[in-house]
């Protein structure tokens, strides 16, 4: 799977018309596979775009995982932002499974 993403060339930072990178995408989805793939191509694809960041999204969707993966590696300096992914947690029963919060 890595070989056929990264032999296709495919721009993941990219942002779609409203702001979100193909890594939003990722989380959106669950895939931890997939968003490991783009964290190793750029390490900062979880800051960039002007949309709905990865994190937000996993937490939103309650991927887990997915926020295991991103939290760490997420920076969220809006107060806003660190509210709604908190609240997002603790609805989709994400909050303390894995004691990043």
């Amino acid at each position: 799977m890595k070989d056929f993403c990264l032999g296709t060339k495919i721009n993941i930072l990219r942002k779609r018309n409203v702001g979100n990178t193909a890594l939003t995408y990722a989380a959106a989805t669950g895939n931890v596979k997939i968003a490991e793939m783009m964290l190793e191509e750029n390490p900062e694809l979880p800051n960039l775009g002007r949309g709905v960041k990865s994190l937000s999204m996993a937490a939103f969707l309650g991927h887990s995982q997915m926020v295991q993966r991103l939290y760490p590696v997420t920076t969220i300096d809006n107060p806003d932002d660190r509210d709604d992914i908190f609240i997002n947690c603790v609805r989709k029963d994400v909050y303390g499974k894995h004691k990043l919060l």
